[in-house]
């Protein structure tokens, strides 16, 4: 019944969100290949969110430039990109029953530099180049504890003294972010402010803790089990 405000509401969304994927696909050269809206979803009785989603294929020529999240003792790793505080409509804030604001800014611009930077460096540097996350849901600290749980490897973060708000800088969601894992420092610091990006030496790979300095802490083993755990409970339901 879509002459139920309700409803107009959703279609409106939709609208908006298709107009946006298309702005973004075409701004950053995207090869969409397949998509989908679910409209009508649910799970136990319960609707999902309406979504639409797409996807896309690239093409690798040579994949010695392909680098997952690996990562070894003694790495470094920077965080490319502007971290604003955005927490609005983030997991963070949503695990906290907060469901108000607006989503994160993009700007296509940034994305795309930041985004051929890493491109560019990993060719350029293939072997000084460990591993490369993207950072999405739930912020740089779950990016760094994926890192940490897929290597079995701990990480010593160090929170930059300029930032006053940890919880922000930790867990908010702003975009075109990513981090980059690797061997030496001079080459990514020399090229990034060459090419006016922001990087900055956020962590090392080191011990057996999962570690924010003078913040938290919790060990490996600690740290996967209770993912684990969570992920078989997920699964259960």
């Amino acid at each position: 019944n879509f002459g139920n405000p309700e409803k107009k509401e959703i279609m409106h969304e939709i609208k908006e969100a298709i107009s946006g994927i298309k702005l973004a696909c075409k701004k950053l050269n995207y090869p969409v290949v397949s998509g989908n809206v679910s409209l009508y979803n649910e799970t136990k009785n319960q609707s999902i969110f309406p979504t639409p989603v797409i996807g896309g294929v690239g093409l690798i020529n040579d994949l010695s430039y392909v680098k997952g999240f690996n990562m070894n003792t003694n790495d470094k790793i920077y965080l490319i990109g502007d971290s604003k505080g955005h927490l609005e409509l983030s997991e963070y804030n949503r695990i906290c029953q907060n469901y108000d604001g607006s989503p994160p800014k993009l700007d296509f611009d940034e994305e795309l530099k930041n985004g051929l930077f890493i491109k560019d460096f990993i060719r350029e540097n293939s072997s000084i180049v460990s591993g490369c996350h993207d950072i999405s849901e739930g912020g740089l600290i779950i990016a760094l504890a994926e890192l940490c749980i897929r290597n079995k490897k701990g990480i010593e973060v160090n929170i930059p003294k300029r930032i006053k708000k940890n919880k922000e800088w930790l867990f908010c969601e702003d975009q075109s972010r990513y981090l980059i894992i690797v061997k030496e420092d001079i080459k990514i610091k020399k090229l990034a402010k060459k090419n006016k990006i922001k990087a900055e030496k956020i962590a090392e790979i080191k011990g057996d803790y999962f570690s924010i300095v003078n913040k938290f802490e919790i060990s490996l083993k600690k740290l996967i089990n209770y993912n684990n755990k969570w992920f078989n409970n997920f699964i259960e339901k």
